[in-house]
């Protein structure tokens, strides 16, 4: 008897080792358009405000703050105010009709921004028609000249479905604001908004709308000010992507300041791969995911979770908490390769990749073979480069097993 086990064990042994040397994976990478050695690493905020709608600075103060902080693309989100050029005033909603805008740039400055004039001819660009959509679960639109009516009676995922309708309808590009605070996945309870990110009514409720505007709606944000409201975010994210990614919809990761004054800029961004700073290759990159978001806290990865002095990390970025990119260093990618089912990460000022597949970190190494991993791995994959400064987020990688003969 014992013989015969020994013999089943070997032959069910040799079955795995053989069908998973027989399995090849294809891999739908985000970064395929990347040329690594070329391309530019352009740094970009998507979510600021000013004194257009609740921010404390006006829209010159935030526009120079950003300058003078490195990034190179700026996009002003007020609330229900469409932002045309940083020299125009732009127009917004305010008893019942448009409202023109105040705190623009001057032409003069305005093109003098644009030349990099101070920062040794690097520019720094605005992405025109931008606005978040505040009627609903608020949504941040760009190129897209309208503004939201105003709430109306129906649920939360119709009303968002007619902005988002309204902003395929005129050419513009999307993506969803903080949705923790709307899931109850920004409880401090993490047990609590883990719930809440994993609960199968509000997942259905994004993957809806990604399913039905997969042209616009290029994605959400995962990372918003100091993780106060998104700290089970990359849960709800991962929820998403396990339902959107078996049908070819890639849904991009974003991280932003959300800042509503100088002191709460400088924590998050997002990192453009584009092969030259320009606002077409900004949209085609926010359209194919060539991009990746960094942000200086992750509360579930304990990444900076305590501050300097191992209190709880306050909600938001402050002249108190500026220590976080004034005296560290983010990680920082500087190439990703995909071979037959492989991906390779390359970056810096990291102490560990993790790779994350169905809401899982299921290996760490710069390296992942899928093929270590056919149990794990289903419609996607992603990584966080993780380091004292701070966490970079790639977007996901499509994932399909092909059974060889």
């Amino acid at each position: 008897m014992r013989i015969i086990i020994a013999i089943l064990v070997f032959l069910t042994e040799l079955t795995v080792s053989y069908a998973q040397e027989n399995k090849h994976y294809t891999i739908t990478s985000p970064y395929a358009s990347v040329d690594w050695t070329t391309f530019g690493q352009y740094k970009a905020a998507y979510h600021v405000h000013s004194t257009n709608s609740d921010g404390a600075n006006t829209r010159a103060e935030m526009i120079e703050d950003h300058y003078a902080k490195g990034y190179d693309i700026l996009n002003m989100a007020d609330h229900n105010f469409v932002m045309t050029t940083w020299d125009e005033p732009g127009y917004g909603r305010g008893a019942g009709q448009s409202r023109p805008g105040i705190g623009a740039l001057s032409s003069e400055r305005r093109a003098e921004i644009e030349a990099g004039v101070g920062r040794n001819g690097r520019g720094m660009i605005g992405i025109p028609f931008s606005n978040e959509q505040s009627a609903t679960d608020h949504i941040i639109t760009m190129w897209a000249d309208f503004n939201n009516t105003a709430r109306a009676p129906l649920s939360s995922g119709q009303r968002m479905a007619i902005t988002l309708g309204i902003a395929e309808f005129v050419g513009g590009l999307s993506f969803l604001a903080h949705p923790g605070r709307y899931t109850g996945g920004q409880n401090a309870d993490l047990a609590r908004g883990a719930t809440a990110s994993n609960n199968p009514d509000n997942v259905k409720k994004y993957v809806d709308l990604f399913l039905a505007f997969p042209n616009s709606l290029v994605g959400i944000e995962i990372m918003n000010r100091l993780d106060n409201e998104t700290r089970s975010d990359r849960l709800l994210w991962d929820n998403i992507l396990m339902q959107t990614m078996p049908k070819g919809k890639g849904v991009w990761g974003f991280s932003n300041d959300d800042t509503h004054g100088v002191n709460e800029t400088g924590f998050n961004y997002t990192i453009m791969l584009l092969p030259g700073l320009t606002v077409d290759a900004t949209r085609k990159a926010l359209e194919t995911g060539a991009f990746y978001a960094v942000a200086r806290v992750d509360r579930r990865l304990e990444v900076n979770h305590l501050d300097r002095h191992g209190k709880v990390m306050p909600n938001g970025g402050s002249a108190a908490t500026a220590y976080l990119y004034t005296e560290m260093t983010a990680p920082s990618i500087s190439s990703i390769a995909v071979r037959d089912s492989t991906i390779t990460i390359e970056g810096a000022d990291y102490d560990y990749i993790g790779w994350v597949a169905d809401g899982v970190e299921i290996a760490r190494g710069n390296t992942i073979n899928l093929n270590d991993h056919s149990d794990q791995v289903s419609s996607y994959i992603r990584a966080h480069v993780v380091g004292n400064g701070g966490i970079a987020y790639t977007q996901p990688f499509g994932v399909a097993a092909i059974e060889q003969p």
